[in-house]
């Protein structure tokens, strides 16, 4: 069993902010695991053109049903590891992650 209550959030000024850990040209495009450090994401797309980027965000919006256009790539841009933040309160953004797992 997950324990979400380990998933790293941080807050900020505008929300909070969480990491994905992604894999490229993957079968299909799933939210598949949860650390302590890290969501990690499986992407069909490649690591080229910022196809990747795109999404993991469009992965992430319909997963967290939350508007693509709240989620904002601060850090990774051209990493696996990738830091976003996104206007919703920790506690929020927990349920929401559960949800996935469920």
């Amino acid at each position: 069993m997950q324990n979400f209550n380990d998933f790293k959030i941080s807050k900020h000024n505008k929300g909070v902010t969480f990491s994905v850990k992604v894999i490229p040209n993957s079968s299909a495009s799933q939210i598949t695991e949860i650390t302590e450090d890290y969501l990690k994401a499986k992407l069909n797309s490649p690591p080229i053109e910022n196809k990747a980027n795109k999404e993991v965000i469009n992965l992430l919006a319909k997963s967290l049903d939350i508007p693509k256009s709240s989620i904002t790539l601060i850090y990774g841009d051209k990493n696996k590891l990738k830091t976003f933040l996104v206007p919703i309160k920790e506690e929020e953004l927990r349920i929401k992650v559960r949800k996935i797992f469920e």
